[in-house]
């Protein structure tokens, strides 16, 4: 029996020796009387090129030369993620109890008010002033805010910054304006609405503070400079994890990052963008590796996007050598279920040729998906569930130096009598 083992997406020569050579081990270890041979796609796969298409992919600037701008937007994309972390970094800060000189309602009275007028301003209408988008997201964000735990201990440090700054209950209400509104922004997006303009967005903060109790006189220039009091702790993180081009779209700004974003990003996504346009390239390969065993009985061992390319070939031309296969962190299913699978469209079954299939995934792998449910149907799929105890991304890559999944492996052949 030959094994031949295809790669991912994204792969390339360094990356794929390596992992062959860890599935080399295991298949000696696990799979004695068994030869492994690798089949190795990745110099066909995407490549940015020059970079033409990319706007500033040519002008990346340094980590230290940020602008308001890419500072703005990274404190927004926190607010999306959760509008309360402002509020609740702000408590991580306190150090006392809430300054109060005896006199009038405390300053939790007086925030309690103030957001018992802004739940006034959306019952009768006048917030948010959006038309078609008055709904009960609103009045969530403001409860929302009622409801934190931290929300005192959050008062007190508003009220000494203000006290400290000369700027009063301002700074407390500028960050309860941008909670309430990053709240409201973030239930329009998880319905599917359109994403609020900045424009918007900002006018709907600005009222906000106003109608909370707010001085003419904010500007984010003043009252702003609470929110770098807050989001400090968070710089020194966000400036050392840039280096990470998924963490660089939040984190100051993707297009500052532009050339290493898409530099990262090609080989995975454009290996898969490229596969659904001309995947008959790797299929070819995979197909020659096959030819090039002979007579000799042959297991197609892939992961990920190799999965999907090896379900194409075995549905569209199988070549009568290879007795089974089997996927680990594949997409094959998922792309099936969509109408997407480049050689079987839902809701047509695999056909009577194809191999028995082992389907490995790992439900802390986002880009593995389980087949038997959905392509089971007399033929035979399996699928076996494996716990890496992994983060994804790590996860999806975690497959060949498990010893569980070489476990699996070795009785599913066994059971086939290959």
């Amino acid at each position: 029996m030959k094994i031949i083992f295809v790669h991912g997406t994204g792969v390339r020569l360094p990356a794929f020796e390596a992992t062959f050579n860890t599935v080399k081990a295991h298949v000696a270890h696990f799979l004695p009387a068994a030869s492994v041979t690798g089949c190795y796609w990745g110099d066909h796969g995407s490549d940015i090129g020059k970079g033409l298409s990319v706007p500033l992919y040519d002008q990346a600037r340094a980590i230290n030369q940020q602008t308001p701008e890419d500072e703005a937007l990274a404190e927004w994309a926190l607010l999306y993620d959760d509008p309360l972390v402002e509020l609740r970094l702000l408590a991580a800060r306190t150090s006392g109890d809430i300054a109060f000189d005896g006199f009038g309602d405390s300053p939790v009275i007086k925030v309690r008010k103030a957001l018992a007028e802004l739940r006034n301003a959306i019952d009768t209408g006048t917030w948010p002033p959006v038309p078609g988008k008055v709904d009960g997201s609103a009045v969530a964000a403001i409860e929302a805010i009622d409801n934190l735990p931290e929300l005192d201990s959050a008062i007190a440090e508003g009220v000494q910054f203000g006290k400290n700054s000369g700027k009063g209950l301002d700074p407390l209400i500028e960050l309860l304006a941008r909670a309430v509104t990053a709240g409201w922004v973030q239930a329009q997006m998880t319905t599917g609405s359109p994403v609020v303009p900045s424009t918007t967005r900002d006018a709907l903060q600005l009222a906000a503070f106003h109608l909370m109790g707010g001085s003419g006189a904010q500007v984010r220039g003043v009252v702003g400079d609470i929110v770098s009091f807050v989001t400090k702790p968070l710089r020194t993180f966000l400036g050392a994890v840039v280096a990470d081009p998924v963490l660089q779209v939040a984190a100051w700004g993707g297009r500052t990052y532009r050339h290493s974003i898409a530099n990262a990003a090609t080989p995975a996504v454009g290996d898969i963008l490229l596969y659904q346009a001309r995947g008959e390239t790797i299929r070819s390969i995979i197909a020659k590796a096959v030819a090039d065993a002979g007579e000799t009985p042959v297991v197609l061992l892939a992961h990920s996007l190799g999965g999907i390319a090896c379900i194409d070939l075995l549905i569209s031309s199988p070549p009568p050598q290879v007795k089974a296969v089997i996927t680990a962190g594949s997409q094959a299913p998922f792309l099936y279920e969509i109408g997407a699978l480049t050689q079987l469209q839902q809701p047509a079954a695999l056909p009577g040729h194809m191999p028995s299939w082992l389907n490995i995934y790992d439900r802390d792998d986002l880009l593995s998906f389980k087949a038997e449910a959905i392509l089971g149907n007399g033929a035979r799929v399996s699928d076996c569930e494996i716990r890496s105890h992994q983060p994804f991304p790590a996860s999806h890559s975690a497959y060949w130096d498990n010893v569980e999944v070489w476990k699996r492996i070795a009785g599913f052949l066994e059971t086939l009598g290959t």
